[in-house]
C-alpha cells in the first residue's frame, strides 16, 4: 500500500516523506507528510480493518487545527478519495 501511495504522490508532483522505521518517531505520528506548491498534507494509512490509535487521531486533529490537511485513508478502498485529494 505504501509503495502504491508513493507512486501516486510522485505522479501527481508531490514531495513527500515517510519514515522508513517509525520506532523512534513520536507515537501516532502520521505515515506520510506531503507538499506541493502551497499545500501541505499528512496522512495516516490503514487497511480496511486497521485500528486507528488514540495517538494517531490526536496527531491528525492537531495538524487540522493548524490548517494542514489531515487524512485517514483506508486502502485499497479509499483510492478514489486519494486521487481526488492529490489532484
Amino acid at each position: 500500500m505504501q509503495a502504491a501511495l508513493e507512486e501516486h504522490l510522485r505522479a501527481a508532483g508531490w514531495r513527500f516523506y515517510h519514515a522508513w522505521n517509525s520506532q523512534h518517531s513520536a507515537p501516532g505520528f502520521p505515515d506520510v507528510i506531503a507538499l506541493r506548491g502551497d499545500r501541505v498534507l499528512v496522512a495516516e494509512i490503514k487497511t480496511a480493518k486497521g485500528r486507528v490509535s488514540r495517538e494517531q487521531r490526536a496527531w491528525l486533529a492537531a495538524f487540522e487545527l493548524t490548517g494542514v490537511e489531515a487524512h485517514l485513508w483506508r486502502l485499497p478502498g479509499d483510492w478514489a478519495k486519494v486521487g481526488r485529494v492529490l489532484r
